[in-house]
């Protein structure tokens, strides 16, 4: 019924019948054609996006939620609940960083020390959830 309606609506203005059966008749076949190629053909979204930060050398990717701020020194609390210090420094400096903020998650990009002071070089904001961040790496 419904292509019944196209056909008369592409015919209105035509002269002869036949010939806008035809090209109606074939427009449609061409659009019907084109959208089942472009369902099959659509790709797939991936299962995670893949991640394109290149790390330094040495370089680790740290997610958590900071726990308590001093200065440019944080402390952040990861997802399995161990404590971090974090050096917020080098990233603030270079204007890599959000405002450091209790309660706030971040991703913390940088490097330890001999000591296990993670000096940073990169703090974006992390997802709310826990269960949304990345594995650390």
């Amino acid at each position: 019924m419904r292509l019944q309606h196209l056909m008369s609506v592409a015919m209105i203005g035509c002269t002869t019948a036949v010939f806008c059966s035809v090209a109606v008749h074939t427009s449609l076949a061409d659009l019907s054609r084109t959208l089942t190629q472009t369902a099959q053909a659509a790709p797939q979204p991936p299962a995670q996006a893949p991640d394109l930060t290149q790390l330094p050398p040495n370089g680790h990717e740290i997610f958590g939620t900071i726990s308590t701020v001093n200065g440019d020194m944080i402390t952040i609390v990861t997802r399995n609940g161990a404590q971090i210090e974090v050096d917020a420094t080098e990233a603030v400096q270079a204007y890599q960083s959000v405002v450091l903020l209790v309660d706030e998650p971040v991703r913390i990009i940088g490097s330890f020390d001999s000591s296990n002071l993670l000096h940073a070089t990169v703090i974006t904001r992390g997802k709310q959830s826990h269960k949304l961040w990345p594995p650390d790496r």
